[in-house]
């Protein structure tokens, strides 16, 4: 047997539902993004850089 709390977060659930698949799909997009980012610092890195450009690479990797 479902419990008050149960019900609850399963008509939330339904009906945010919508709502919630948007931010799913802005938030793919937005990783997608970050990893090409990323992508594009790793090739900058490769490049002949000054020491302190290299540092804030690294830091934003980090990330």
């Amino acid at each position: 047997m479902s419990t008050s709390r149960e019900i609850i977060r399963m008509i939330v659930l339904e009906e945010h539902a919508d709502e919630f698949e948007e931010i799913k799909k802005e938030t793919e997009k937005l990783k997608k993004e970050i990893e090409e980012k990323k992508a594009k610092l790793k090739l900058l890195k490769q490049c002949d850089l000054p020491p302190e450009a290299e540092q804030i690479i690294d830091r934003l990797l980090e990330i």
